[in-house]
């Protein structure tokens, strides 16, 4: 597997993690996961839970993505006035537009620990390439 820092976002303003599955586990219509903040806890996760699941799920062949929403971790703060319940799914949609762009994924597997899973669910209400949440 290949792990990449990454950038992106209107503004390349979201930071990130990308975990690539080894090129022999890749298969075509495979569901990206996204993982989301458990609250303040920037995207490695409680205890790193995050980083070990991330690279548990490439080696079965999913590409995944652990990022930080605006103000944790390495992305930078908003700049406008949108409410974090508005933010989060936008940011959310900027990270499954930048996979669907970047590894050509069109369906997407959120995951979340504490306000990760809530977030999760809203997103996956709010977006039909959701195919599912893990909360």
């Amino acid at each position: 597997m290949k792990e990449t820092a990454i950038t992106f976002g209107k503004s390349k303003s979201l930071t990130g993690v990308l975990t690539d599955p080894p090129e022999a586990k890749r298969e075509a219509g495979v569901p990206a996961v996204i993982f989301l903040n458990a609250g303040l806890i920037h995207h490695v996760g409680p205890n790193r839970l995050y980083v070990k699941l991330a690279r548990a799920l490439a080696g079965m062949g999913f590409v995944v993505l652990r990022f930080d929403f605006s103000g944790i971790g390495d992305s930078k703060p908003r700049d406008d006035h949108l409410t974090f319940d508005k933010s989060s799914i936008e940011e959310s949609q900027a990270a499954m537009d930048f996979l669907a762009q970047t590894r050509g994924a069109k369906q997407f597997l959120f995951m979340g620990h504490c306000s990760g899973a809530i977030n999760s669910y809203r997103v996956a209400c709010a977006d039909p390439r959701v195919a599912g949440a893990a909360l």
